[in-house]
């Protein structure tokens, strides 16, 4: 299990590394994260629902993506409310209060069903925690860290991140926290994220095994992969490009990591952007999704005019499709729109599903994939009054006009074609040669190779020999 000193410290890309460097070996590994908060999901070939990062992690482990391998999902609404997923299945949206009594009667029970379904079906679970365990007043609520450890009976590694500064009082603090019985599943200390020559920081790897008496089994430098970390969109890197694509960030911005594909085009950038903050000089805006569009919605009418007047592409995904309309219909309640196609949107509930869809838009960059079939997720239904962007079945989805275009359909970018097909119409857009790039260095294995690296792989692999 791996265990860290707070968040952000990296665990959940260690965890996606160590489960492709123990697939490559031959075992069939599973991730394991009793509960996420984040605003991105999955969608399973079943409709069901689990985090992103644990869907990053199964691609990893060279498996489907299961529910089981995140039983609970926390996604925020609000500051004080958010959708509860169980086993993939909403609860609809609980307060923290209302969630407090959940997780007190039933979180637990769900924790352990899911964590006994997958050891019945693989050789090594890579377990993943939240946080920090060292929260002692969560202590007697928690199912996530050392809970699930025992439950596990899994030895852990304990992660810290040196790039702030730190780094060794983060760890020994959060030992001194644990109890005996915490502190003794503690087989191993990684330090995460390192910059600089390591034979300086050896006598301070020296010092902290002589305090803790635990090993330090590796080293991991900072490392520059294609592969988000957790939920954070500050981990995304503004690298150079002959096309900028801005990207509002929202403040309850959803399923972000839609967007990632466009970063392995060659020459593209994507920058984003808080609603209110000057626009710049884009090649094309992207209004993501929202977990609250009404809020999300009335902070974007500071940018409205600074939108309409860009002289780029607009494009919607998901809720951001809707906030491009007139006005937006959610449950009765009309909200105003950014006007940029005419009519209404009107939202409904639809169950999470994965959907194949035909591109039928006459926007102009659509010209060249007219008739392609693309496959995605939905999560919110959308009704729009427009000529659409595709047809789901015989279903008109989504709005295409000139200069702005929009769907409900998420993970639209996973299509390479699709990708190319926008990149290569911006770029004809400012006179410059098409690319039929995409990078396609596998960056699982670069990340196993890193830690394989790094790591002390002979002491890790006898702790996943025996157990704690």
């Amino acid at each position: 299990m791996i265990q860290g000193t707070s968040s952000h410290v990296g665990k959940s890309v260690l965890v996606t590394g160590l489960c492709r460097v123990f697939a490559r070996r031959g075992l069939k590994v599973a991730p394991f994260k009793a509960q996420n908060m984040a605003p991105n999901s999955y969608i399973t070939v079943d409709g069901g629902e689990l985090g992103n990062a644990q869907a990053i992690q199964a691609q990893g482990a060279l498996t489907e993506p299961l529910v089981e391998m995140n039983p609970i999902l926390l996604k925020p609404v609000t500051d004080t409310a958010a959708e509860v997923i169980v086993m993939g299945k909403s609860l609809g949206r609980l307060t923290a209060k209302e969630y407090q009594e959940f997780k007190g009667q039933m979180g637990l029970s769900v924790v352990k069903e899911a964590l006994d379904r997958l050891r019945e079906q693989f050789d090594l679970l890579i377990i993943e925690g939240a946080g920090s365990p060292a929260e002692v007043n969560l202590r007697a609520e928690d199912i996530v860290n050392m809970t699930v450890a025992h439950l596990a009976d899994a030895p852990v590694l304990l992660v810290g991140d040196i790039d702030p500064g730190g780094v060794f009082a983060y760890i020994v603090g959060t030992l001194e926290l644990l109890t005996p019985e915490e502190r003794a599943r503690i087989k191993g200390l990684i330090i995460n994220k390192f910059r600089g020559d390591i034979d300086l920081l050896k006598p301070g790897l020296d010092e902290l095994e002589k305090i803790t008496g635990v090993p330090v089994m590796g080293v991991v430098p900072y490392l520059s992969l294609d592969i988000p970390e957790e939920d954070s969109v500050s981990t995304i890197p503004a690298a150079p490009g002959d096309v900028e694509i801005g990207i509002i960030y929202l403040p309850h911005i959803s399923n972000f990591t839609d967007f990632d594909p466009l970063r392995r085009i060659t020459g593209v950038k994507l920058r984003y952007i808080r609603p209110g903050q000057p626009l710049g000089r884009l090649d094309a805006l992207i209004i993501p999704g929202s977990k609250n569009i009404a809020a999300d919605l009335s902070l974007l009418q500071t940018s409205k005019d600074a939108i309409k007047s860009l002289g780029a592409p607009v494009v919607g995904i998901g809720e951001g499709y809707a906030m491009l309309a007139r006005e937006v219909l959610d449950q009765g309640e009309k909200i105003p729109g950014l006007g940029l196609i005419d009519g209404a949107v009107e939202l409904f509930p639809l169950p999470p599903r994965r959907s194949s869809a035909r591109i039928v838009g006459s926007n102009e960059w659509l010209a060249g994939i007219e008739g392609l079939v693309v496959e995605g997720y939905q999560v919110q239904g959308m009704r729009g009054q427009n000529d659409p962007f595709c047809l789901i079945g015989e279903e008109a989805e989504g709005a295409a006009a000139p200069g702005v275009w929009g769907t409900s359909l998420h993970g639209l970018f996973d299509n390479e074609q699709v990708g190319l097909a926008f990149i290569n119409y911006l770029r004809r857009r400012k006179g410059l040669e098409p690319v039929s790039h995409i990078l396609q260095e596998d960056p699982y294995d670069a990340l196993a190779d890193a830690l394989e690296r790094a790591l002390d792989m002979e002491a890790i692999s006898r702790l996943v020999g025996g157990g704690s």
